[in-house]
């Protein structure tokens, strides 16, 4: 897929220090960055009571990835505890972080992504939903079934299959994609490497399928690992980052 240069893209650089505003965000750039060649763009949402620091370094383990290492990884703080509690706001205040990094930065417009946690998988879902055509795909991890009347778009979404915070094992969420993505019930395996647990070390089967015959890819991992903290089955697992990884850098 070719690049399309944002109004940052032009003048070299170096690889910018990270960017790191107290209770605002925090923006990191891969090695490869040298200012005249687009750089895809991952924005990461933390769960409700959580942090962007704590999002980035704890939850999803994120810091030093291959994530990092080949993406601008934007990770937002919400106003308020959560995303969805004051969600306008929100959505403003992350597009206005996109408005900033597109404009004073090169990166790739056509390879904008989002990922995030729990309320920060809602939020995924929300801001895509009213800022059709800004991301190019969306990888929402233990999220709920918010949103109606989404455009189709690329998505992974990893859920405990026996969720304790939620209540589910995320079928509700996969059933509005499988409509928006114009899905059959069809589906076949997809493969996604097994892990270790963080929580105990136990080996974690991730779970997912593909469904079939969409207008836009959409992929389920129902997977087994407990790993939450203060819970079970609510955290992120093993294999996200990776399945996350393979998912955004394939979308042509």
């Amino acid at each position: 897929m070719t690049a399309v240069p944002s109004d940052g893209c032009g003048t070299a650089s170096d690889p910018p220090a990270t960017l790191n505003v107290a209770n605002e965000y925090i923006v990191t750039f891969p090695p490869s960055y040298d200012g005249t060649t687009p750089i895809p763009l991952i924005f990461g949402l933390h769960g409700a009571g959580r942090t962007n620091t704590d999002f980035r370094q704890t939850d999803a383990r994120m810091q030093d990835t291959e994530l990092e290492a080949n993406y601008i990884m934007a990770y937002p703080k919400s106003s308020g505890n959560d995303w969805t509690g004051q969600l306008s706001a929100n959505i403003d205040r992350v597009e206005a972080l996109y408005n900033q990094l597109l404009g004073d930065y090169c990166v790739d417009k056509g390879r904008v992504f989002a990922t995030g946690h729990s309320s920060g998988a809602q939020f995924t879902t929300e801001f895509h939903c009213q800022r059709d055509g800004l991301l190019r795909a969306v990888a929402p991890v233990a999220g709920s079934e918010f949103g109606n009347g989404c455009a189709a778009i690329p998505t992974l979404i990893i859920h405990g299959e026996n969720d304790s915070v939620r209540g589910n094992n995320g079928s509700a969420h996969v059933e509005k994609y499988r409509m928006w993505n114009s899905c059959s019930s069809m589906t076949m395996p997809y493969e996604v490497a097994s892990c270790n647990s963080v929580a105990g070390g136990a080996e974690v089967d991730p779970g997912c399928v593909e469904y079939q015959d969409c207008s836009a890819t959409l992929i389920w991992c129902s997977h087994n690992d407990p790993n939450y903290n203060g819970g079970t089955n609510h955290g992120w697992p093993c294999f996200a980052n990776d399945a996350i990884f393979d998912f955004f850098t394939n979308i042509q």
